[in-house]
């Protein structure tokens, strides 16, 4: 038997903070009834009509830096994944054979509405490419930005586009005979 944990524990605590704020919506009025629960890799099944077409390889890399984290969704009638799918067949593909899951007791329509706001919200959300960039370099500073999704020509370009936008004009790296060339006129001369 694997071990089951539910959220009444958590929930009167809950219930009472959420009270005590101002204005807040009741606790049981926005959290779903779920379970968490390990479950064999052979209860579960991708969701068919899942459009999104992840980074399976990607999601492999990360699973290698830091282990398997966080939890799949999945409809309790049917043991499709609704939310997890590509981190499931990536996990599958790295030997993992029970995955933590949180079981939902939706229909079939309700699944893929959570399915598809979960793809669309993460499609319409965005980054400040600044912060982004500082944060990048400072894992590059530390030891490498592997096993973060990002490579050093991905840092390059987003540092180039940041300069771009303030502007600067970036100063491409010197050849053999220790020249640079500037990128927006092609002049070639010594730093």
């Amino acid at each position: 038997m694997f071990p089951r944990v539910d959220r009444r524990g958590v929930e009167g605590l809950m219930a009472r903070k959420a009270k005590q704020a101002s204005g807040a919506a009741p606790l049981e009025s926005l959290l779903r009834d779920q379970q968490y629960e390990i479950v064999p890799a052979s209860e579960l099944h991708c969701h068919s009509q899942n459009p999104r077409e992840g980074d399976i390889g990607g999601i492999h890399v990360s699973i290698g830096a830091h282990k398997f984290y966080g939890a799949l969704i999945v409809q309790r009638s049917s043991g499709t994944i609704i939310k997890g799918n590509h981190s499931f067949q990536a996990g599958v593909q790295k030997g993992i054979d029970r995955f933590p899951i949180f079981w939902i007791d939706c229909d079939d329509k309700e699944a893929l509405e959570i399915l598809l706001i979960d793809n669309r919200t993460s499609d319409l959300a965005s980054y400040n490419n600044a912060a982004l960039a500082d944060l990048l370099q400072g894992l590059s500073n530390d030891g490498g930005i592997q096993g973060t999704g990002y490579d050093q020509e991905a840092l390059d370009n987003l540092l180039h586009d940041l300069s771009s936008d303030l502007g600067v004009i970036p100063i491409e790296k010197s050849d053999e005979d220790g020249l640079v060339a500037c990128p927006k006129c092609g002049t070639r001369f010594r730093l």
